[in-house]
């Protein structure tokens, strides 16, 4: 797992020479490295499915208290042989820069905690490498609304989140529920978006969600 020692991170990292140290409950020794503000921990043997998770959320607490500013720790998943090693550091890199970037992140977690925010993240970067794939329409109204400030994106943006529960969504921006009709009405109507379709609904929400990761 790894370790944010900016915030304390730790993950698995091979072709570095390793300190080696042996802790209570695993039955062999650990590995771990520092690279640059990432420490990374590889244990051999794991006899428990939850011990990384463990005493990555126990040593979290202790380094923390030390150090006077927050810890977070991403833990990958469990693999056999050296082969997995570059897998399970880019698995722990990966969390570790979701957890690091979002204001709500837990200080430990694992890929299986953050699903949503790693497939995310990751279209993320196909998007930015392939702008061909932008709605053309989504791409217009997040542009009329940093020029004209307008609030279609954050409205859209509410509404699907709502689960398209008008009264919820509009309580959440803080206007009438009508007020929210209107901008879904006018913002299909300048930006040719077919809310109606639910591919197209879709589409236009994951455009919106990465777009607020730029």
């Amino acid at each position: 797992y790894a370790w944010d020692l900016k915030s304390a991170e730790i993950s698995a990292q091979p072709g570095f020479p390793p300190q080696r140290t042996t802790t209570r409950g695993f039955g062999s020794d650990v590995s771990c490295v520092s690279i640059g503000r990432i420490t990374y921990v590889l244990f051999p043997t794991v006899r428990e499915a939850d011990a990384p998770r463990r005493l990555a959320q126990g040593a979290a607490v202790a380094i923390e208290a030390r150090l006077g500013h927050p810890v977070h720790a991403a833990v990958s998943s469990a693999k056999t042989g050296a082969q997995s090693l570059p897998a399970l550091r880019r698995e722990a890199d990966e969390v570790m820069e979701v957890l690091t970037t979002r204001d709500d992140s837990p200080a430990v977690a694992s890929v299986a905690d953050l699903q949503g925010a790693l497939l995310l993240r990751r279209l993320g970067a196909q998007f930015r490498n392939n702008p061909q794939w932008r709605q053309p329409g989504v791409t217009a109204l997040l542009e009329h609304d940093a020029v004209k400030g307008t609030d279609y994106g954050v409205s859209l943006s509410t509404y699907f989140a709502a689960m398209g529960d008008i009264t919820a969504a509009a309580a959440a921006l803080n206007v009438h529920p009508n007020t929210l009709r209107y901008r879904i009405r006018r913002a299909q109507s300048l930006f040719d978006l077919h809310l109606d379709d639910a591919d197209d609904r879709l589409a236009v929400w994951l455009q919106l969600r990465l777009a607020g990761q730029d």
